[in-house]
């Protein structure tokens, strides 16, 4: 078979471009062959993909919503996929629908939901009250971004392109025949929007599993994502600030909130016990998880999936997480860590402290986690729900 994938997201530390720089080689080592069209600059560790078998073109911008000029690069990356000749063209975070139109027009086609695309801030979560947003898309939305702030942009013009373009966004991803999204959370979310269900497929995330992990040596409390309100950094330091005993948390990211976080640590005279390092990948962020004791996904937004937690899991690292949106999918107490209710802080701390003092229960609890891991996130799994998707696709078109 001959894919393409489609992208906006290339950036390393994206979550959609982590996704494609695992499915596309594993696509290539099963026997097909695979073109990665992206609209970032291109990267000098593109080239791993090329030794992997993978084709990767770039056209900055192209898949980014333009308004009246997002017809611009059809040409272009049209002419891109004619030369390859895919069976299929598969799309992820584009918001050019132009682009997506005219590929549609020739190639079958899917595409992957991998964030709340139906929520006009992309968050279902209102920072006013702390709580998950339970509304479907419509015009009260616009008001609801000011007083429930759902975004933090203060200017009515923000708000009202943020509804309409989803709107639209709507309106285009319903004319698909096959969409697929990460968790059973996201599926309702998008029925609940008016969504066709039997349209809507679940694939979970997959991950590697390194071949060795070595046992854990220390008390590193590890958070690895945005440094935003709504992925909730601040939370492991207000937890940590409940745990006794010596630990050090380890934050891995960066974001509009990192001036707050670094107040917040000194607020609570953590300083010289929380370690700043900003966005790793590669090898670094291996070495991250190597060190870990305890991994912490403490988003207050409803996640899409949570990839973090599933390597985490395969790093055989325990996860404690808030059991917000698709994270209990993956994450079943016992199995892989813990998760307690939303926004339940004493909870995580009493989470973090018995796995930190109890170090052959946390053992154990990981180590079910690599094997839920290696039987359920990993590529052979992954590809297996993938192929119906596609042999579906070419068969009824897009």
């Amino acid at each position: 078979m001959r894919i393409v994938h489609l992208t906006v997201d290339w950036h390393p530390t994206g979550g959609v471009s982590s996704y494609i720089r695992l499915v596309a080689p594993a696509q290539a080592a099963a026997g097909h062959q695979v073109l990665v069209v992206h609209a970032g600059e291109p990267r000098d560790d593109d080239a791993r993909l090329a030794a992997d078998g993978v084709t990767v073109l770039a056209f900055p911008g192209a898949l980014r919503a333009a308004g009246a000029d997002e017809t611009r690069h059809v040409p272009a990356v049209l002419d891109a996929v004619r030369a390859f000749a895919p069976d299929l063209a598969h799309f992820h975070a584009s918001n050019n629908f132009s682009v997506e139109d005219a590929v549609r027009a020739r190639v079958p086609t899917l595409k992957t939901l991998h964030a709340l695309a139906f929520c006009p801030t992309g968050t279902k979560y209102h920072a006013a009250t702390g709580q998950a947003c339970t509304f479907r898309t419509g015009v009260m939305c616009v008001p609801r971004q000011a007083y429930l702030r759902c975004t933090s942009s203060r200017r009515p013009a923000a708000w009202w392109n943020n509804y309409t373009r989803t709107v639209r966004a709507n309106a285009h991803h319903k004319s698909f025949g096959q969409l697929v999204v990460t968790s059973q959370y996201v599926r309702r979310q998008a029925m609940a929007n008016g969504f066709d269900g039997d349209r809507i497929a679940v694939v979970p995330y997959f991950t590697s599993l390194p071949a060795e992990v070595p046992p854990v040596a220390g008390r590193d409390v590890l958070y690895i994502g945005r440094i935003a309100r709504e992925k909730g950094a601040d939370l492991v330091l207000e937890a940590m600030a409940l745990v006794p005993g010596t630990w050090r948390v380890v934050i891995v990211g960066d974001g509009i909130d990192m001036a707050y976080l670094h107040t917040r640590a000194d607020a609570l005279g953590m300083r010289d016990r929380v370690t700043f390092k900003g966005w790793m990948t590669g090898a670094a962020l291996d070495d991250a998880y190597r060190r870990a004791a305890v991994v912490v996904v403490p988003s207050r937004l409803p996640e899409p999936f949570g990839i973090t937690g599933i390597e985490s899991m395969a790093w055989q690292r325990p996860v404690v997480a808030f059991g917000v949106g698709g994270i209990p999918e993956w994450l079943e107490n016992g199995t892989g860590g813990f998760h307690v209710a939303a926004g339940d802080v004493p909870g995580m701390a009493a989470r973090i402290h018995e796995l930190l003092d109890d170090p052959a229960q946390a053992a154990a609890v990981a180590a079910r986690g690599r094997a839920r891991v290696a039987r359920e996130f990993t590529a052979a799994p992954h590809l297996r729900q993938l192929w119906p998707l596609y042999e579906r696709v070419m068969a009824h078109g897009a």
